[in-house]
């Protein structure tokens, strides 16, 4: 009882200070109002000897008020740049009062902008949102009103700390109807830049992409370099979460020369990790690292760049990892998380975390790394502003799960990837950015037309007035002394740059015949696994080979088998050129040889295998390289031929007539088409001596001819009717011919390859 007691008494105190205190401001805050009224009296009464008549006190009073309200005004201009907010804050409320009282609306406006302001440098978000939304709910009432634009800025600004990011896109717009009747471009390029960021966060770039081209036009426009290497960075930056990586690389490129001529160190490096996540995403991560480690070394001259040196020790331990080097990745994914941390950076954390189990994944400790990457998939989920973090996480934790053994979870995972990824990449939004980038690039042709022109006009001008005025011989003897000593400093550095370029010619030289040694063999090597066996060469020794390929290697290859009495033919065309389709070509040889080993006997079949295993072995499936292909099979015993496709035909000519079978519109490896389309077997028994071709798209896609169009597949088609009777050498020699008459029309011209040419033709002749 007695405890009780002490405990109540002890309450009971603590209450009775409380309202102590809350008494005493009150009377405090009524003192200073009564304070000010004896001052405005003393001020007045000291004007005169007499004593006024009560109208004349009242002006009096309305104009000292007005002193007393540009004091107020000047002292929270002061406190505000010393960063004493709670101050302005408090003197805010009470300039506030007084404009209300006086009905000044000037003054009101100027006292809702450095309330709204130093609420929101306070960090107190919540409460400069309360006041913001009262000063919005006043200015609407208003005309004409000073700060209108800047007290929606700073009411978007709390709104997007709440994470309300709606309610900032609509407040930043609002502003820039105020902004632009003041003519405030620099309040417009702010809201600009900061509604693409927010459509940024919000997921949405393609209207991030058109707020921030409107930033940089506006910049441009009146000439703010820094704001123009700003917008040109926003712009890479969604260029490269779209892929378009040529157009990321122009974009940051410009960011850094204008930084570079501004002499801003901190642009520079920001240019130059933005450049090295391009190189990054493009698989080439010797050039990132070379570019991160110089944003790097900048970073670390610079105060308060935590933030940026953690970005950039990621992106170092990102690209480390890519390169399988886990031991530096991890020594600097582990700085970097250290650096998050310490400042506070959530998202940065994330990120460090994804990256600290991809490399646990690869050391094939699955279980630490599902416990980083939890963490990390928990955070993005939370929110829909991070859907490519949310997206590589998803994968990551798919890949860990399923090395685990645990295809049940890991199933689950990879719907949530597959959901995530349709939302991420719609055409329409791919469209829609392509098509603002096309609009953008022709607004600045036809500004720099109207440039050009007005330079012109200058220049002309310039022209007539120096056309009046006569030149001095000692000035002109002044211009030829300086021209001559430029002359020979050109001079100089001319031979000093030849001298460079011959060396860099010869080393350049030096690595050109190296690499070309190299195909050269490549190809020696890639013929011995398409070489045809005396055994098939016996069974159809009439055929030709048209073998043309783009480079020394290439992706179109063809396959002859000779098995039980039945002869296999395949073409096959790897997409692309090159080494990249060379390597992709030798795989499928060797996976077809496996399969026709195996006992396949049907075309269909052979293609549904081959689809299969390039698929199921080679991990292929999330590739987007795939193999377009037709097989033939001739069987000797029943004189007839069956046939597959995967997108591409086969060309029957004989007694009949001739008949031109399409493939089945999916291809080998085919991530878009669903595996549930079969692949279609045709039967053909032959009644007379038949012509066979087979071709890739080599031929029909070369450009050339006197209007330089392509060649076309009917084309091509009528071309082998033609020469369908005669001997197949000859065929093969007409074709050669007809296909470098079209590469080259004129002595003057001759068309590029455009991709690996391949033509098979074959005549089977039957048993009279």
């Amino acid at each position: 009882m007695v405890k009780d007691w002490s405990k109540l008494r002890s309450i009971l105190y603590f209450c009775i200070n409380k309202l102590t205190q809350l008494l005493l401001l009150s009377v405090l805050k009524y003192l200073f109002q009564i304070s000010i009224a004896i001052i405005c009296l003393i001020i007045a009464t000291s004007c005169t000897n007499e004593t006024p008549p009560l109208s004349e006190q009242v002006e009096i009073i309305e104009h000292n008020n007005y002193l007393e309200l540009d004091s107020v005004n000047n002292e929270i201009v002061r406190l505000f740049n010393e960063r004493r907010y709670d101050s302005s804050i408090i003197l805010s409320h009470i300039g506030l009062q007084i404009a209300r009282e006086n009905n000044l609306k000037k003054e009101l406006g100027i006292f809702y902008h450095f309330l709204t302001k130093s609420l929101y440098k306070n960090k107190q978000y919540k409460k400069g949102q309360t006041e913001g939304l009262k000063a919005i709910k006043w200015l609407k009432k208003q005309k004409d009103i000073p700060y209108s634009g800047d007290i929606y800025i700073t009411l978007a600004r709390n709104s997007r700390y709440l994470n309300q990011y709606d309610s900032a896109i609509y407040f930043y717009k609002e502003s820039i109807k105020y902004l632009e009747i003041n003519d405030d471009f620099i309040g417009m390029s702010i809201a600009y830049n900061n509604i693409g960021a927010t459509y940024k966060i919000k997921g949405d770039y393609t209207e991030a992409l058109t707020y921030y081209l409107k930033d940089l036009e506006l910049n441009k426009l009146h000439n703010q370099k820094l704001d123009q290497a700003i917008a040109s960075n926003n712009i890479g930056q969604i260029m490269l979460i779209n892929r378009d990586y040529d157009k990321a690389l122009n974009y940051f490129n410009q960011a850094e020369e204008i930084n570079r001529e501004l002499n801003n160190p901190k642009g520079i490096a920001l240019a130059n990790s933005n450049i090295g996540s391009v190189y990054h995403l493009m698989e080439k991560f010797d050039e990132s690292l070379q570019f991160f480690f110089t944003a790097l070394t900048t970073y670390d001259t610079l105060d308060r760049s935590d933030y940026r040196i953690a970005e950039t020790m990621t992106n170092i331990g990102n690209a480390y990892l890519q390169k399988n080097d886990l031991s530096n990745a991890i020594i600097y994914i582990d700085k970097a998380l250290k650096i998050n941390k310490k400042i506070k950076n959530t998202r940065g954390e994330m990120k460090s975390l994804y990256l600290k189990g991809e490399c646990l994944f690869h050391t094939k400790k699955y279980s630490s790394a599902l416990s980083l990457l939890y963490r990390a998939e928990k955070y993005y989920s939370q929110s829909s502003h991070y859907k490519i973090e949310h997206l590589n996480t998803l994968s990551l934790i798919h890949k860990c799960l399923s090395a685990s053994k645990n295809f049940r979870l890991a199933y689950h995972y990879q719907s949530n990837w597959n959901e995530l990824y349709k939302e991420i990449n719609g055409n329409k939004n791919r469209a829609k950015i392509a098509d603002l980038n096309q609009k953008y690039e022709t607004s600045e042709k036809e500004l720099l037309i109207e440039k050009l022109h007005k330079d012109q006009l200058i220049k002309e001008q310039k022209i007539r007035y120096q056309n009046k005025i006569s030149i001095f011989l000692l000035l002109l003897s002044i211009i030829l002394f300086t021209f001559i000593i430029f002359i020979v400093f050109i001079q100089k550095k001319k031979k000093k740059t030849h001298n460079l370029i011959k060396e860099q010619n010869i080393e350049i030289t030096s690595i050109h015949t190296e690499l070309l040694d190299s195909l050269r063999l490549a190809r020696r090597i890639q013929y011995s696994l398409i070489s045809i066996s005396d055994k098939v060469k016996e069974v159809i020794p009439e055929h030709f080979i048209f073998w043309h390929p783009m480079h020394e290697v290439s992706g179109d290859v063809y396959h002859f088998e000779y098995k039980d009495n039945r002869l296999y033919v395949t073409l096959m065309d790897c997409t692309g050129h090159g080494a990249p389709a060379s390597l992709m070509a030798t795989l499928c040889i060797k996976t077809l040889n496996d399969i026709i080993t195996d006992g396949a006997i049907h075309p269909d079949t052979i293609l549904e295998e081959l689809d299969y295993r390039m698929k199921d072995e080679n991990s292929l499936e999330q590739s987007l390289s795939g193999v377009d292909a037709s097989i033939i099979i001739y069987n000797f015993d029943t004189e007839t031929i069956e046939f597959s496709g995967a997108r591409r035909p086969v060309y029957f000519i004989d007694n009949e007539g001739r008949n031109h079978i399409k493939g089945t519109k999916r291809s080998i490896c085919d991530t878009l088409i669903n595996d549930a389309i079969p692949f279609e077997r045709h039967t053909k028994k032959l009644t007379s001596d038949t012509r066979v071709y087979l071709y890739s798209d080599g031929f029909a896609d070369q450009f050339g001819g006197p209007n330089n169009k392509k060649f076309k597949e009917p084309k091509l088609r009528n071309k082998l009717f033609e020469i369908n009777e005669l001997p197949l050498e000859q065929q093969q020699d007409l074709l050669t011919d007809t296909y470098w008459s079209w590469r080259k029309p004129s002595n003057k011209k001759e068309n590029r390859a455009t991709d690996d040419t391949l033509v098979l033709g074959f005549n089977f002749k039957i048993n009279s």
